[in-house]
């Protein structure tokens, strides 16, 4: 049994999301060690998707908190996102892997 977490966001027809996900989910692969992958939806869908798996709910928050005290993260990574979610559109779920 593990953790897996997925964030959703839905694009706003801006071009650039896709390219926006590479460079976020990159970012944090390789400043905090992480394994986040990203994907998008097939069904006709502007959703993307990004997601890792934990082998406990401690190692979900040890990267969260990684994440949460990072300031270039904050400052200049997620603001790169302005404009290319539709507001509101962010949901992220925490499920048990059986």
């Amino acid at each position: 049994m593990h953790y897996r977490w997925t964030r959703r966001a839905t694009v706003a027809g801006s071009p650039g999301a896709r390219e926006f996900a590479a460079r976020v989910t990159e970012y944090v692969n390789q400043r905090h060690g992480l394994n986040v992958s990203w994907g998008a939806a097939i069904n006709g869908a502007q959703d993307l998707y990004w997601y890792a798996d934990y082998q406990s709910l401690g190692a979900y928050e040890e990267a969260l908190g990684k994440i949460m005290t990072d300031e270039e993260y904050w400052e200049k990574v997620l603001p790169e996102a302005d404009g290319l979610f539709v507001p509101g559109s962010v949901h992220d779920t925490m499920v048990v892997v059986m």
